[in-house]
């Protein structure tokens, strides 16, 4: 199967993607592991197509992200997609897609017709999204038909190896150091959460102010998140 040949030429449009595109390094963990083995072998996707699954902050649009940088996709969100000409979304289709939150989409036709370009000139498509394709409730009926056909792989739950491994990297976007002792100390402190991970980098830059993240400034830190609402949990019988 040949995809892409208009791959050097095709102008990229990143909408959307500032944030992912400045992020930390993609990090290899366990619970990205099976999505980011299919990821690298995108041109043997059936049918060219390929739907990663996942909750929020499980690494969906960063994966996304690094796929079109590999593949020479067009990265958009189901949000822009819709609102884009679908002119655009023609000319586009002729390096491939990748549509992050495509269930959140308002517009089925457009999605639709991001596929259906896609598999006419054979080049691939990428969707993320929180459930299976073939559970959203878009319209119209064909474009149900056509999810539910899209091979699927799902991100695996938060653990600690994951957390410890994001966390680390986060610090380190930050030019901050984090021992691996202290991160240790932080994650079996936390909930099996990755959305808390950027307010708590933000916690030990302020906590630390300069200096080393040692397991006492840690412990600020998880203060200042219990302070603010955010879930953590004591050990019994260790020390802080």
């Amino acid at each position: 199967m040949t995809r892409g040949s208009s791959r050097d030429t095709a102008a990229q449009l990143p909408l959307g993607f500032d944030s992912a595109a400045n992020g930390p390094d993609l990090v290899r963990t366990p619970a990205a592991e099976a999505a980011m083995a299919a990821l690298a072998q995108w041109r043997n996707w059936p049918d060219g197509q390929l739907a990663v699954i996942g909750g929020g902050s499980s690494g969906k649009t960063r994966l996304l992200h690094d796929w079109c940088v590999r593949s020479g996709a067009w990265a958009t969100s189901g949000d822009v997609l819709a609102a884009a000409d679908i002119r655009e979304v023609h000319a586009k289709s002729q390096s491939g897609v990748a549509i992050d939150d495509a269930d959140m989409s308002p517009n089925g036709e457009h999605l639709l017709a991001a596929i259906n370009f896609c598999r006419d000139k054979n080049t691939p498509l990428l969707l993320t999204g929180v459930s299976e394709p073939a559970s959203w409730t878009l319209e119209p009926r064909d474009l149900r038909s056509r999810l539910g056909a899209i091979p699927v792989v799902r991100l695996g739950p938060a653990d600690d190896i994951t957390l410890d491994l994001r966390l680390t990297a986060a610090c380190k976007h930050r030019y901050m150091k984090l021992p691996p002792e202290t991160s240790r100390y932080i994650v079996k402190r936390l909930d099996a959460d990755y959305d808390i991970i950027p307010r708590l980098v933000d916690e030990l830059a302020a906590a630390a102010d300069g200096k080393a993240l040692t397991r006492a400034v840690a412990r600020k830190a998880l203060d200042a998140l219990g302070r603010a609402g955010f879930v953590t949990r004591d050990i019994p019988g260790e020390d802080t």
